[in-house]
């Protein structure tokens, strides 16, 4: 589902892929004992994870040609998930961090900003399939969830 800002004018999406990464991350919490040194939200892997797949998603939602790659969309989620899970953060902290608005809005704000910096131009599909072909190309963790026909 598309909205829009109305104070921005800039188009949000409700995006499957990080809400898989996050699924994923619930999956087997409760399998590893809770021992986080640093709080979630600040944990480099998992915000640059999460990024790229919101990236990926507005590039598949705007662009007709790039379409996403559930499957390893899937199984990304599951690698993100033992790798929050061996770094001792608990299933209350992954929720709390996933459902957290101010998280949400970071990790949109910093997806935006990578495709503002990458060329991307609000309402101009060719910018972001420009994006998603350079993102695939260079087998970016944002172009392993995408794949295009062009």
């Amino acid at each position: 589902m598309r909205t829009t800002n109305q104070n921005s004018g800039v188009a949000r999406f409700a995006s499957p892929l990080p809400a898989m990464l996050a699924a994923g991350m619930f999956l087997a919490a409760s399998v590893f004992p809770a021992q986080a040194k640093v709080p979630i939200s600040q944990d480099p892997h998992i915000t640059r994870s999460l990024v790229a797949a919101m990236v990926g998603e507005g590039i598949r939602r705007t662009c007709p040609s790039i379409h996403a790659r559930f499957i390893v969309a899937l199984n990304k989620a599951k690698e993100l998930e033992r790798y929050a899970l061996s770094k001792g953060y608990s299933k209350a902290e992954i929720e709390a961090f996933l459902k957290s608005p101010e998280h949400k809005a970071r990790i949109i704000s910093l997806a935006r900003a990578y495709m503002l910096e990458n060329g991307v131009v609000e309402g101009d599909k060719d910018t972001y399939c420009r994006l998603g072909r350079a993102e695939i190309a260079a087998g970016t963790l944002t172009g392993q969830l995408l794949w295009s026909w062009k």
